[in-house]
């Protein structure tokens, strides 16, 4: 969880202070308060996961350090470690990859700030060391030792949840905090006060433009896949009931969606057929959406394999389709 940085922030931040003769009692009694109030409200999750699995933490949280491809997050048994890492790839891969990530970040933090706002953050920063305006400075560095602490542990430590949006979640929640910057470059290259409400005007309206069309495409895209999942879930409601439970449940690419329309359903794994049929019966599964991204899969459905397990059942416009499973089949 991006939440468990704040522990180091604090440490780093607490190591600079003291390191300029800057800590002082008070701030040590804060942060520890403060600590101690996040690991309260975080408290009962970790139980339950205590309860549940034997871990405060995700049963799996190990193995997203040794993943080397971003299908291997729907794994259903495989086993992730440091060895398997170093046997399937290179030094150099493994390198390269990090490197990637890390400017495909650095790419998201320019982006993500619109056409205006990189210009004025960055600027703020560059103003702000050049004039070292220690007072500001320290109260900005919490913002900027966890975004140094996000582009370490995502891009770095582990570049397929980066890959994944994990690192461009994170960044945009720090994008208000990162603001002051913005801020301060203006007050400091703008001296005149008048002059500085203009640019300020100027910016907020352009800003304003960019956003309502920003969440006019967003909410475009959103209807379109409402529709598309709101026929999904019709289809499934008029299928026969295979596994004969009285429920419906799907294994589908975006188990998430069909939850909000209130259907069961499962990540379609990318394991072997085998691996698939399992959790078919595992889950008491009674279709599995097509096409799945899953190369053993897809070579069944598109023909290229047969393997009477898996029955064509209907196909929807668009080529999305339903399947059925027989292990019985052969």
């Amino acid at each position: 969880s991006d939440a468990a940085l704040l522990l180091p922030m604090v440490i780093v931040l607490l190591a600079g202070l003291a390191w300029q003769r800057r800590l002082h009692r008070r701030l040590l009694l804060w942060s520890a308060a403060g600590l101690l109030l996040a690991l309260l409200t975080v408290a009962p999750w970790l139980l339950r996961n205590q309860q549940l699995f034997g871990t405060p933490t995700t049963p799996h949280l190990s193995r997203m350090f040794f993943l080397t491809d971003h299908d291997e997050h729907f794994a259903y048994d495989d086993d992730f470690t440091l060895t398997t890492l170093l046997q399937s790839q290179t030094p150099a891969q493994l390198i390269s990859k990090r490197l990637f990530e890390l400017a495909a970040a650095l790419k998201t933090m320019v982006v993500s700030l619109d056409m205006l706002l990189p210009v004025a953050v960055g600027g703020g920063l560059l103003l702000l060391l050049a004039r070292r305006d220690a007072a500001r400075g320290w109260a900005i560095a919490p913002v900027l030792i966890l975004l140094g602490g996000l582009l370490v542990f995502y891009p770095v430590l582990i570049p397929m949840k980066s890959q994944g949006g994990s690192f461009k979640k994170a960044y945009l929640a720090l994008i208000p905090l990162l603001l002051p910057l913005a801020g301060y470059a203006l007050e400091q290259a703008v001296p005149d006060r008048r002059l500085r409400y203009g640019v300020m005007g100027l910016t907020l309206s352009l800003l304003a433009a960019f956003a309502v069309d920003a969440v006019r495409l967003d909410a475009q895209f959103l209807r379109d896949y409402l529709a598309y999942s709101q026929q999904i879930v019709t289809t499934a409601q008029q299928l026969p009931d295979v596994t004969g439970d009285g429920q419906m449940r799907l294994m589908t690419r975006d188990p998430f969606m069909m939850r909000f329309y209130g259907l069961q359903s499962v990540m379609t794994p990318r394991d072997d057929r085998e691996a698939v049929l399992a959790v078919a019966r595992r889950y008491h599964i009674d279709y599995v959406l097509a096409p799945t991204a899953r190369p053993a899969l897809d070579e069944v459905f598109s023909g290229q394999v047969p393997d009477e397990r898996f029955q064509l059942v209907t196909t929807l416009p668009g080529g999305l389709s339903f399947w059925r499973f027989a292990p019985e089949a052969r």
